[in-house]
């Protein structure tokens, strides 16, 4: 019997050599149905036990984030058909998955029991998205619902997104970047009651994710050699600005856009992780930031591998031109990037090595892991046993590679001073980067032809108090606008008037005055009379803005708007506002001590996740007085109102954040409040109010009864 089997071994074997042989094809699929079909699906299977293993044993199974999916079984049935043919058309025939427009009606029930009715496709190129039929990665497109609005989101094995290190690298670009986020969120799935297995929820590339990035919704896309492929395109957005650009101008356009910064802050990750993964054609997916009219890179699929090993050689031979090899060979890997590297190489290298010392101190002893956000991530990862075997390949990569940066000499930046002490017409756009600008008080700055002054990475003073600084338009037809970008500002005793957004300009900003991730201080200035424009101010991304004592009258349509910045408003009027006085969206502030009066829709709105402390304002003639809505949460005392439409209002515009918040509100017995149906309010909040309820409240707003169209 032990001779028969050692011949059946001896000849399987033999057939098994021939077949190699003879037909290599036929080898690949053997080593694909090995490796991708069983050792890796094992490999998954085995995780997803150990980690189910463990959530038992410390009895918090039932704790664990989990989302519930439920199909019909007619076409549960046909996603496995699909997920099988997929898998098999890559074991066959070696073909990657080139997506699918094949959407698959089911209801989704999230972790806190919010519920949506969704569609699902496939989603992934790469066969370990599709290995197992009961374990695959999906894409979900939701149609509404509290929580949940009408967002795509990908549910991804571990393994897709290396382990979870995609996150660590997010937010460390997030933080010191200022780039957008894209979340990894550790779940467990049930479909159709079966145990999927652990996955990551990620966002995918729509306005959602740029919205709760604090960004402006705009297009998101690829670049290749030859097109240019969109991944979102804003409804409100008729054509792309970058799809059917002449091939001739196309690169020379892109490169002119591209934001520097955030580029080789992108390339320096690249180069702690050790390969160009995430900065391939493919993978690279740019973001056009509107306002600022730079096109942005996003982070995604970083995997880690050590440097030796790309280079070949040893620990200790590495130099600096091995080093600057490295980041070329990086580099070539992108298209778009590689073109701009040609163009100045010398500019290139320094500012990657000055990138990698200002991003790679976060892992001095160990500092990224102490962060708040991934040590809750790494509490829930199912993979952290893997993740910190990628994390140790980047930390052994910096050791690499820190000796060799810390011996170079970084250049200096002129940060020379320009000094206005003369009245001056501007009559073209005029950009002014990397100074310090002084507007001597007394001087008188008018804008006209639609000129715009650009203020970039700069500190800018205007005015002073003794004497009065004028800033406008020539007159009420020939105007122009200011956009402030990473600048120090401080304004004092100045007076604008008569200014315009910017019209048919590369910068595509709302406002008369727009200040982008700036600080900004104004005290005793006065605002006035602009001629178009959706807001006479607007903060963007700005973390620290103060306006105090300031006048705002004559308004086209909004005084201030505030878009996820923190800001305080005090001692200040609005009179005589087109539409809203204070707008705002994801921000923070505390307003105090203004005067609101013949406001013409709201005098402060509160959406979008922001958080504002009201006290001791005056609210006169207007028509609403506080709008809260969307998950913002307010505390708000000792206010004033006298002859308003309406006091307070509260509903919900966008499901997806959910119902306004109230922290307190204490005012007079015979302040009003008007609460829509499907916000819960507790009632001891506003039992001392006098409080109404009505079924879709937004249906009498903007217009319709109170307030004023925003079209």
């Amino acid at each position: 019997m032990r001779k028969f089997l050692i011949y059946v071994s001896l000849g399987l074997f033999s057939m098994i050599s021939l077949f190699y042989l003879l037909s290599p094809n036929l080898s690949e699929i053997v080593d694909r149905i090995i490796f991708d079909k069983y050792l890796m699906t094992f490999s998954t299977k085995q995780k997803d036990f150990r980690y189910n293993l463990n959530l038992s044993i410390n009895r918090k199974i039932k704790s664990y984030p989990t989302y519930k999916i439920t199909s019909s079984k007619k076409n549960y049935i046909k996603i496995q058909k699909q997920v099988n043919s997929v898998f098999e058309d890559y074991l066959i025939g070696g073909n990657l998955f080139n997506g699918t427009d094949m959407y698959y009606p089911i209801k989704i029930e999230n972790d806190r029991g919010d519920r949506s009715k969704s569609e699902i496709k496939l989603f992934g190129m790469n066969p370990d998205h599709f290995r197992d039929p009961n374990g695959h990665s999906f894409r979900s497109k939701h149609k509404g619902g509290e929580y949940f609005g009408k967002r795509k989101e990908n549910f991804l094995k571990p393994v897709t997104r290396t382990y979870g290190v995609d996150f660590l690298w997010n937010i460390i670009y997030s933080k010191y970047s200022k780039g957008i986020r894209i979340d990894l969120k550790p779940i467990k799935v049930l479909f159709n009651n079966l145990d999927y297995g652990f996955y990551y929820l990620e966002p995918f590339f729509d306005k959602y994710l740029i919205e709760l990035n604090n960004f402006r919704d705009s297009e998101i896309f690829e670049i290749y050699p030859d097109s240019i492929q969109l991944n979102h395109l804003p409804k409100e957005i008729e054509f792309s600005k970058f799809v059917n650009l002449p091939k001739e101008i196309r690169d020379d356009k892109l490169i002119s856009m591209i934001d520097l910064k955030k580029t080789y802050d992108v390339i320096s990750i690249s180069l702690m992780s050790g390969n160009s993964h995430s900065i391939e054609d493919m993978n690279l997916h740019w973001y056009y930031n509107p306002i600022i009219n730079k096109i942005q890179p996003t982070l995604r699929e970083i995997s880690s591998i050590s440097i030796t090993e790309v280079l070949g050689i040893n620990k200790k031979d590495i130099t600096e031109s091995h080093l600057n090899e490295l980041i070329e060979l990086l580099i070539i890997d992108n298209y778009i990037l590689n073109l701009a590297f040609q163009n100045d190489k010398e500019l290139f290298l320094s500012e990657i090595k000055n990138s990698f010392e200002k991003l790679s101190s976060n892992f001095i002893n160990d500092e990224i892991l102490k962060d708040n956000e991934l040590k809750n991530f790494l509490k829930y990862n199912p993979a952290n046993y893997e993740f910190y075997k990628y994390y140790n390949k980047i930390r052994e990569n910096i050791d690499l590679i820190t000796p060799i940066i810390k011996k170079r000499t970084p250049k200096k930046i002129d940060t020379s001073l320009i000094y206005f002490d003369q009245n001056q017409i501007i009559k073209s756009d005029l950009t002014i980067k990397n100074k310090t600008v002084i507007f001597n008080e007394g001087i008188n700055i008018s804008l006209s032809n639609n000129s715009i002054i650009y203020f970039e990475n700069c500190k800018v003073i205007f005015g002073g108090r003794k004497k009065k600084t004028y800033v406008g338009g020539v007159d009420k037809f020939k105007s122009g606008s200011i956009l402030f970008n990473n600048c120090d500002v401080q304004i004092e005793n100045t007076s604008f008037q008569n200014l315009q957004n910017p019209y048919e300009k590369k910068y595509n900003s709302y406002a008369s005055i727009t200040f982008y991730e700036s600080n900004v201080k104004i005290n005793n200035s006065k605002f006035s009379k602009n001629l178009s424009g959706d807001d006479y101010i607007n903060f963007f991304r700005c973390k620290k803005a103060s306006v105090d004592g300031s006048f705002f009258e004559l308004v086209l349509n909004d005084a201030i708007d505030s878009d996820f910045s923190d800001i305080n408003i005090t001692n200040s009027t609005f009179s005589n506002i087109g539409n809203d006085a204070i707008d705002f969206s994801g921000s923070k502030s505390y307003i105090l001590n203004n005067n609101f009066k013949y406001v013409s829709d709201k005098c402060i709105s509160v959406g979008e996740f922001s958080k504002v402390k009201i006290s001791e304002n005056q609210f006169h003639d207007s028509e609403i007085s506080i709008v809260m809505k969307d998950g913002s949460l307010i505390n708000s005392n000792l206010n004033e109102f006298k002859n308003n439409k309406l006091d307070y209002v509260l509903f919900i515009k966008k499901p997806i954040y959910g119902p306004p918040l109230i922290d307190e509100i204490i005012e007079d017995g015979n302040t009003r409040i008007l609460i829509d149906s499907k916000v819960e309010i507790k009632d001891d909040k506003i039992k001392h109010l006098e409080v109404s309820k009505l079924k879709n409240v937004e249906a009498i707003l903007y217009g319709r009864k109170f307030g004023k169209s925003s079209k």
